[in-house]
């Protein structure tokens, strides 16, 4: 038998083990999201919000969350936190190596027997022996086998943190080795998962296994996962087209070319649902699948034939339940926002703050950016200011001049004679060479009358007067009302608000745990994208806080903020944002496949 014919069978193969029982994948896929979505992950918040208390504490933020670890009760609710999310996370994988093992073998499997399975398989993790594959999900998203998990291909790296890297060119590259080194890590693991859920074997000794049955294989190996990755997305595209194709034309044969567009586009819409909850399931087990049928073939073993089903009248009626019960559930939940997203947006009146003034199209913190925050209608700008040797207020969102200047300066060592000849443009373009440093006054009086402005106040502990001499500028410009100051240190905000009650005060943190959200003197929660969540804001808004989730510039990230129902969104891309709003509810995939059969 000649190599191709083996690939082509091995796909095949995988096609074949996908569809064995699929009504018992799709089944356990929406009961896993349904469990986790409306139970799951509200519990363990609820627990998680009782964290502050265990350390006397009314929330829990980065200014605080180290003395967690002092606390002996904390220490233990963390603990049991993370062993319950790493068992639900790997209860999926455990199911779907299961399911794939059982359709290798042509056995008939129910959602149930799945969930019962795999919950007895957990129980069986906590092995000493087995226990150190737990440790494995903590890098699990940085790699392919990320994909086998609905809930571990929502993970990203927060953006503020990216922004971070892809600043700097080493830490990219440094990045860039991470993800091969993990992702070939996980490689030589390969079939280490179906050793260790279908024998008795240990961590060590599964590795061993896949090791073994990976011995000369390796490139080839890697050669067939993009080949099955590529047929993969080729049968999706095909199978995508043929189905809109089929619902276009019963709805213009059933009425008409007027009518029909009518109807298409409100069956498309269910039809996206529906396909997002398939296909999520479908790629969940595709890895699982190709690897439980490589695992085999390399061990020398060919799977059992077809077993002929006999079908009486009543397995007929059950199958037919089973199947009818499947779609309808598929057709309800896929209008609904599970079968879309996890979120869905309805902030249309959250307010557009410019990041740094507006780093997507000028440089950031700089009046220029400013400017093209207000022609682009961003309601606010966010900007972070610092104080200088001298006292002079400038801004900056560094505490060193080097990465948006090329000079090597600390602000607290720096005076603003050396700093007015610096350049804070042409980093970023040669359009802006010569922009300087601003000052906060210089900031205000751009500002005034234009666009609000949310002023970070920066913290070296070098500062003298830093509030006192940012409130008399606010002050001098008579820009009370057009001023919110921000912060990550309560202590910096409490200062502010006893001298300015009636100023607004945003406290900054990139996690905010509490179970009541009423921090005195804070007028605004800013909130890190990863760590925001619909509950957060809900509660929040019961104790009269307003909400800003930043810094959201990608469209998926934009979304799910938005979908917070958020108070405000902090983007260095205002323009982005004010479409995805302005679009919301429209379907341009939609209009664009309606005007090619209508």
């Amino acid at each position: 038998m000649t190599k191709n014919k083996i690939k082509g069978m091995e796909v095949r193969t995988a096609f074949s083990v996908i569809i064995q029982n699929w009504s018992a994948l799709i089944s356990f896929e929406l009961i896993y999201k349904i469990v986790g979505i409306s139970l799951f992950f509200p519990s363990l918040g609820s627990v998680t919000n009782y964290l502050p208390d265990l350390i006397n504490e009314s929330h829990l933020s980065q200014e605080n969350i180290v003395r967690l670890f002092s606390s002996p009760a904390a220490i233990l609710v963390l603990l049991c936190v993370g062993v319950m999310l790493g068992a639900y996370l790997y209860v999926e994988i455990i199911a779907l190596t299961l399911y794939c093992e059982k359709s290798w073998n042509r056995e008939k499997i129910t959602a149930w027997k799945l969930v019962r399975m795999s919950f007895i398989k957990i129980l069986g993790m906590f092995n000493i022996r087995r226990v150190a594959s737990f440790l494995l999900l903590f890098f699990m998203p940085l790699t392919f086998f990320g994909t086998a998990s609905a809930f571990l291909r929502k993970f990203k790296i927060p953006e503020f943190i990216m922004t971070a890297i892809t600043d700097n060119r080493l830490s990219v590259c440094l990045l860039a080795a991470v993800i091969i080194f993990v992702n070939y890590m996980f490689f030589l693991y390969l079939f280490g998962y179906p050793t260790l859920l279908l024998t008795d074997y240990s961590f060590r000794d599964s590795w061993k296994v896949s090791m073994n049955l990976l011995k000369g294989r390796k490139i080839r190996t890697i050669g067939k996962l993009f080949s099955y990755i590529l047929v993969f997305l080729t049968v999706l595209s095909v199978v995508w087209i043929i189905a809109v194709s089929i619902i276009a034309g019963f709805s213009k044969f059933l009425h008409g070319a007027n009518e029909g567009r009518w109807y298409f586009g409100m069956s498309f819409n269910t039809f996206t649902g529906v396909w997002n909850l398939v296909t999520g399931a479908v790629l969940s087990v595709f890895f699982c699948a190709i690897t439980i049928v490589l695992y085999h073939c390399y061990r020398g073993e060919i799977r059992p034939g077809a077993v002929k089903k006999t079908w009486t009248v009543k397995r007929v009626i059950i199958r037919s339940a089973v199947v009818f019960t499947v779609i309808v559930t598929l057709i309800f939940m896929g209008d609904t926002e599970l079968g879309r997203q996890f979120f869905s947006s309805d902030s249309s009146g959250a307010a557009v703050i410019a990041h740094r003034a507006g780093a997507a199209f000028a440089p950031e913190n700089t009046v220029a950016a400013l400017n093209e925050a207000i022609e682009d209608g961003a309601d606010m700008a966010e900007i972070d200011v610092q104080q200088l040797k001298d006292g002079t207020l400038v801004v900056l969102h560094d505490t060193n001049f080097k990465r948006t200047t090329g000079v090597d300066l600390n602000t607290w060592n720096t005076e603003y004679g050396q700093v007015k000849e610096l350049d804070a443009g042409r980093y970023y373009s040669p359009q802006y060479a010569r922009e300087p440093v601003p000052l906060l006054e210089e900031m205000l009086r751009a500002a005034k009358g234009k666009i609000d402005l949310m002023i970070e106040l920066k913290t070296t502990g070098h500062e003298k007067s830093l509030v006192e001499d940012t409130l008399a500028l606010i002050e001098k410009y008579d820009m009370e009302q057009q001023c919110n100051i921000a912060s990550m240190d309560l202590d910096l905000l409490r200062q502010v608000k006893s001298l300015k009650p009636g100023l607004e005060a945003t406290y900054i943190s990139v996690l905010l745990v509490s179970r009541s959200y009423d921090l005195q003197q804070i007028d605004c929660y800013s909130v890190e994208t990863t760590f925001l969540s619909r509950e957060l804001v809900f509660s929040a808004h019961a104790q009269g806080k307003l909400v800003y989730g930043w810094t959201a510039s990608s469209d998926d990230t934009i979304e799910k903020v938005l979908g917070c129902d958020v108070d405000g969104i902090v983007t260095d891309n205002p323009l982005l944002v004010r479409y995805i709003m302005d679009t919301s509810g429209e379907n341009p995939l939609m209009d664009e496949v309606t005007d090619i059969f209508f």
